[in-house]
C-alpha cells in the first residue's frame, strides 16, 4: 500500500487465514491469475449504536469501504439497557462473515448528571470478560 506496488506469488491459506506466500501445494487449489488479495481494516473504535442499524446491517456498509473487523463499545446501548443491551449487541453480532470483538463499557451511568435506564458496577461486567470476542475495558 504504501509503496504503491503489486507482486504476483502463490498465496497458502488455512482455515480461511492467509499463512504464508510462496511455493506452496495445497488440498485444493484456484487459479488467482488477475486477481489480487488485501488485508481487511480493522476499526479500531467504534459506538456502532450511534448508525442505528443493527450489527447484520452495519457490516454491508463496512465491508464496502474494506472493514471486515471491528471493535465495539456499546456504552451507548448499555446506558439504556445495562448488561442486557451488551449481551443483545453481542447477540445481534453473530453469524455474520465480520469480525466483532467488544470493549466492555467503564462508565454507566457516564457522570452523575445523567439519567439513564442503567447503572453497571464491575460484578456486572465480570462474567462478559469470558466471551471469546471481549477484549478488555473501554474509555476509562
Amino acid at each position: 500500500v504504501f509503496q504503491n506496488s503489486s507482486f504476483k506469488d502463490n498465496v497458502a491459506i488455512k482455515d480461511g487465514f492467509i499463512v504464508g506466500f510462496g511455493d506452496y501445494r495445497g488440498k485444493v487449489e484456484i487459479d488467482g491469475t488477475d486477481k489480487f488479495i488485501c488485508p481487511g481494516l480493522i476499526d479500531a473504535h467504534a459506538h456502532i449504536e450511534s448508525s442505528l442499524v443493527t450489527p447484520k446491517e452495519y457490516y454491508k456498509a463496512a465491508l464496502l469501504h474494506g472493514i471486515t473487523s471491528i471493535v465495539i463499545d456499546p456504552h451507548e446501548i448499555a446506558n439504556v439497557l445495562g448488561e442486557k443491551g451488551i449481551r443483545l449487541i453481542m447477540d445481534l453480532s453473530k453469524n455474520t462473515p465480520f469480525d466483532y470483538y467488544f470493549m466492555l463499557p467503564s462508565c454507566v451511568p457516564a457522570t452523575s448528571f445523567e439519567t439513564s435506564g442503567a447503572i453497571l458496577e464491575s460484578e456486572d461486567l465480570y462474567p462478559l470478560y469470558k466471551e471469546y470476542n471481549v477484549l478488555g475495558l473501554a474509555e476509562v
